[in-house]
């Protein structure tokens, strides 16, 4: 018997398993998209600026366009204070619309960039308990924080202190490099992501580099096949990622026999991949197989925004079995 070892990718969707075992297109991993822009003058020129307001508009505009249904949409606007939250529940595509005229109607006004007490404040404000499965917090600004009320560790120690796995906080600097204070924190939480746009006249360097499974949810069925079945994850890209981007995982559970690993690692080379895995020949198999999987960039400025996933096999109760993804 051999110990479980998977290298798959996906992000975690909790499956639903219909009776005739085919994928189901029931979405219950939802998400809180916490978008939070810098609103201040030099948005727009002033103040020794660069005019980038319309490119950071229609990019959070694309964003807004490429969320799930089901999904919550959060907008705060800051500059020396921070905006009452705009809360929008998208139901149907055209609330995707309503959300992007209120992002249109925003104006770059403000004075002083007093990003850490922002981020502080929406921190202490979102609920982890909202009925969504994962908080992504996304700063745009193009300026560095030049308030004394708090330090970036501080407010990475609160968000570390109330984030659940799937929260995720983006630091996106527009045409700065990246503040030494935020650099720090980010190489000790991963779940603090950092981008530094260095063109945001390009609207595709100003989305966040991510990974989205298509499918919600893969079963292999074996009962019907002859020991071998191919199986190919898609995945939806968002913002300029540049390829190759290598995965490794992990098993959350070490009690499975009967099953290895065929590939450790697995380099996504466009928008899909493949997967291999192995059952020992002479296992008795009483019951189907169901783990979790939790993966990790080793290689690619991309984010895992759900980077662990379930996956049910249905295997024959006896026989040989070899189980091949690729």
């Amino acid at each position: 018997m051999k110990q479980l070892l998977i290298t798959l990718m996906v992000f975690f969707m909790t499956p639903i398993f219909a009776q005739n075992n085919q994928e189901t297109h029931v979405r219950s991993f939802l998400t809180n998209h916490i978008i939070i822009i810098d609103k201040t003058g030099s948005m727009i020129g002033k103040a020794g600026g660069t005019d980038i307001w319309k490119q950071v508009q229609t990019a959070i505009k694309d964003y807004v366009s490429s969320v799930e249904l089901n999904d919550k949409i959060t907008i705060y606007t800051y500059a020396e204070s921070i905006s009452s939250p705009k809360v929008f529940k998208i139901k149907t595509e055209s609330d995707k619309q309503f959300v992007n005229n209120f992002i249109s109607v925003i104006k770059a006004d403000g004075k002083n960039t007093c990003t850490y007490k922002a981020l502080k404040k929406v921190i202490d404000e979102y609920n982890e308990d909202n009925g969504m499965h994962s908080n992504l917090i996304y700063l745009y600004t193009d300026g560095i924080n030049n308030c004394s009320d708090y330090t970036m560790q501080q407010v990475a120690n609160t968000f570390n202190a109330k984030r659940d796995d799937y929260d995720y906080l983006y630091y996106i600097t527009l045409g700065q490099t990246l503040p030494a204070d935020v650099m720090k924190v980010a190489d000790n939480n991963k779940n603090i992501i950092t981008q530094s746009v260095a063109n945001p006249h390009n609207k595709e360097e100003i989305l966040p580099k991510t990974l989205k499974p298509v499918k919600e949810v893969l079963v292999f069925d074996f009962t019907q096949k002859n020991n071998e079945i191919t199986q190919k994850m898609p995945f939806k890209v968002n913002g300029n990622i540049n390829f190759p981007v290598k995965l490794s995982c992990e098993i959350q559970k070490d009690n499975l026999l009967g099953v290895e690993l065929i590939t450790k690692e697995v380099e996504l080379k466009d928008n899909s991949a493949s997967f291999k895995i192995k059952i020992d020949e002479d296992t008795f198999f009483k019951n189907d197989l169901e783990t979790e999987i939790k993966l990790f960039v080793t290689k690619g400025n991309v984010s895992l925004i759900f980077n662990t996933f379930k996956i049910k096999l249905i295997l024959p109760k006896k026989g040989k079995s070899t189980i091949k993804f690729e």
